[in-house]
């Protein structure tokens, strides 16, 4: 294990990152969590896996964060402005009527994601009015 995954590790673990306090008092160094308290290996596997890849996604967002925003900055859609990170008023505009529709598809399964089909031809709520946005 290296990089940002291990200090995600250790600080998941531990409620210290010190090897003397771990070393020291190495029951109370241990976190109280689902996964040392697992009531089967079977769960323990479960809840290892889900933490092993969240760990490695948020590992990788941090390495390339740089490069995350400056494609999103590329796009002239997302801004980033005092730790701030927003839609640009045209597509904040864009979004707004329908957001609600559009998040809602976006948890739906659908046999549509592998067509090239067009955005309406997946939803109605893919369908703007200009002058509304405008």
């Amino acid at each position: 294990m290296q990089g940002k995954s291990k200090s995600l590790w250790k600080d998941f673990l531990f409620s210290s990152t010190s090897i003397r306090v771990i070393k020291n008092n190495p029951n109370n160094a241990l976190k109280k969590i689902k996964l040392l308290n697992s009531a089967t290996e079977k769960d323990f596997k479960i809840e290892f896996f889900k933490l092993l890849h969240l760990f490695k996604v948020k590992a990788n967002l941090s390495d390339y964060l740089d490069l995350n925003r400056r494609y999103f900055k590329l796009t002239d859609i997302i801004l980033f402005k005092d730790n701030i990170v927003k839609m640009d008023i045209i597509p904040e505009y864009f979004f707004k009527e329908n957001i609600d529709s559009i998040y809602k598809l976006a948890f739906t399964d659908t046999k549509d994601l592998q067509d090239n089909i067009s955005l309406p031809e997946i939803s109605q709520c893919f369908v703007f009015d200009n002058k509304k946005i405008l």
